[in-house]
């Protein structure tokens, strides 16, 4: 049996379905649009770790990614910034970890920003993904890494990131399914009483 609910705010709680004899509840969900900034050089969870509760029940599809940089960078080298997802991993893997890239872009050497302007400049590339990329807290990738390689000849120096990598960023754009805890539906249902009483 296929159950999909979808959430309004004046529905109160959660879908309760008996099937088979056996009682199964199902939390409303929400779909809204996906926006998330991270800096280069930062790494970013996507869940706990397997020993720890798992807080937010998420399914998201990314569709595109926005690489930025405020051009105070001061590198005089190309810089390739790239958006890498870890995985879980087993064996010999689990010693230096399971990736891999979901877009790349690389800057050339940086602009002279207009010091005059009293906003700081930024440079930004779109990469539009092939197809969507689907995250879940409850899937393989655990984190998300902004990574940004110096160029030097011969192609990016592998592992050694720029020292101006906080001046790069990676924005993901795409849209994500929520499952609201009871916690939250609480809280929306108090919301819907108190309006409705106006």
């Amino acid at each position: 049996m296929t159950c999909r609910l979808h959430f309004f705010p004046h529905c109160g709680g959660a879908l309760v379905v008996v099937v088979g004899g056996t009682e199964r509840t199902y939390m409303p969900d929400i779909t809204t649009p996906f926006l998330l900034t991270v800096r280069g050089g930062d790494r970013m969870r996507l869940r706990g770790n397997h020993h720890e509760p798992q807080s937010l029940s998420f399914v998201t599809a990314l569709t595109d990614v926005v690489f930025t940089r405020r051009l105070a960078a001061t590198t005089s080298a190309p810089v390739t910034v790239s958006l890498v997802a870890h995985c879980d991993a087993a064996g010999e893997e689990k010693i230096n970890g399971r990736c891999f890239t979901i877009a790349t872009h690389s800057f050339a050497t940086p602009a002279v920003a207009n010091l005059s302007e009293e906003r700081e400049e930024e440079e930004a590339a779109v990469v539009v993904l092939r197809s969507p990329i689907v995250l879940t807290s409850s899937g393989p990738v655990h984190s998300l890494e902004v990574r940004c390689a110096e160029t030097k000849r011969g192609g990016p120096s592998r592992g050694h990131t720029t020292a101006d990598a906080k001046f790069y960023a990676a924005t993901m754009h795409g849209m994500q399914r929520t499952a609201l805890t009871r916690a939250q539906v609480n809280l929306l249902r108090a919301a819907d009483n108190k309006t409705r009483r106006k």
